[in-house]
């Protein structure tokens, strides 16, 4: 088929959108256990620290912040992943994890319009967490209060291990942000090796359906797209020149996927059934076969600690067989 994929850049915050739904936890994914101080190492809190930006900008401060607003859930979890959670003061109203999270004040609902500034304002926070491709138009608002802005939001899982890092250090918690990325490496290679003996003939074609309306997908360069590529899967859109493209229904028809895969937004399985009934769809592969699942949505939607813990769950739904008994 002709159709070419193709870049919609304005539906990236559709992407953030379903990293941002009630957590749905799966069976065989489970969340890396939150750690404090005295289960690990302690927090320096009182020499000077820096951090460069996704932006390329150096913030630095004359010790680890003590008051952090996040505006990104991703950002969040790191936050608390690394040991610093006691110290977050404001979050969105998509912050859902861990469970504290959900106890902390609100100050955006997610959008640059529904960012409460003098809520914020009010919390006094040393930084503010946000992602950078994202919420740049508020660091000229907030500089002029003197609060600084860091940018985050790794796109490769790469990335995220020296973000985990660089955030560690910059809050004082560069120990528990080591044992925390020596961890996740642990895991992601374990996963690995659940996989290394497929044959290439054996993959399988799968579609990851990101959105509906308009249908998106993942492309090979997106920490999603990466994923499935760990995994062993064959992302029938893995020529795909961008991200997460727009694509069209006679496409996916026309490349047959086995499997079929999106992130979980409900849990009563009517996002399964919509994709089973879906007028057009009745001959691909993966619809006949009912090999249509749902994964954890704030999990793999968000380039986070937890990325590496749906792993598992990924792997099971495309070759069942070698789900451990």
């Amino acid at each position: 088929m002709a159709s070419k994929v193709f870049c919609f850049a304005g539906w990236l915050l559709v992407l953030a959108g379903l990293g941002c739904t009630p957590t749905q936890h799966s069976a065989n994914s489970q969340p890396p256990a939150k750690q404090t101080e005295s289960e690990s190492f302690a927090v320096d809190e009182s020499s000077e620290v820096k951090i460069t930006d996704r932006l390329g900008r150096t913030i630095t401060l004359p010790r680890p912040p003590q008051r952090i607003v996040s505006l990104s859930p991703s950002a969040t979890e790191m936050i608390y992943a690394v040991g610093a959670g006691d110290r977050m003061v404001g979050a969105t109203q998509f912050c859902n994890y861990p469970e504290e999270a959900m106890m902390i004040t609100r100050v955006s609902s997610g959008t640059i319009e529904g960012v409460n500034r003098e809520s914020i304002l009010n919390l006094k926070p040393d930084v503010i967490f946000f992602k950078a491709d994202h919420h740049q138009s508020l660091i000229e608002t907030f500089n002029k209060f003197g609060i600084p802005m860091v940018g985050v939001g790794a796109e490769s899982l790469e990335e995220l291990f020296q973000e985990a890092l660089i955030i560690g250090e910059f809050l004082g918690s560069k120990k528990i942000a080591e044992q925390l990325v020596a961890q996740m490496r642990t895991d992601l290679d374990k996963q690995r090796e659940r996989v290394a003996s497929i044959p290439e003939e054996e993959r399988q074609r799968v579609f990851y359906e990101v959105w509906d309306q308009p249908l998106m997908t993942v492309g090979p360069q997106s920490f999603i797209g990466e994923m499935l590529a760990i995994a062993k899967a064959k992302n029938i859109f893995d020529d795909a020149t961008q991200g997460y493209p727009q694509i069209s229904s006679e496409l996916v028809v026309d490349r047959d996927p086995q499997v079929i895969i999106r992130p979980a937004s409900e849990s009563d399985g009517s996002d399964i059934d919509r994709i089973l009934n879906r007028k057009g769809w009745e001959g691909v592969s993966a619809v006949k076969n009912k090999r249509v699942h749902t994964i954890n949505g704030d999990q793999i939607s968000r380039c986070g600690p937890r990325l590496i813990q749906v792993l598992p769950s990924l792997i099971d739904a495309i070759y069942p067989e070698r789900k451990p008994q």
